[in-house]
């Protein structure tokens, strides 16, 4: 997480973009989030398959 505010600041820097920089944390952080659920499997956890139950008419 030291590493994408650095980054940030060094885009900035660069180029003198703010909203550049801004962008870019926002998909930073937004990439970073996906893949920490993804390594801890939380995110696994929650996309078990549905169980589809067929009914038919008679019991």
């Amino acid at each position: 997480m030291i590493g994408v505010p650095a980054l940030v600041l060094g885009l900035v820097g660069l180029t003198g973009n703010v909203a550049a920089g801004i962008l870019f944390l926002l998909l930073s952080t937004v990439t970073l989030g996906v893949a920490g659920q993804l390594i801890r499997g939380s995110f696994a956890k929650r996309m078990r398959p549905m169980r589809i139950v067929y009914r038919t008419g008679s019991r």
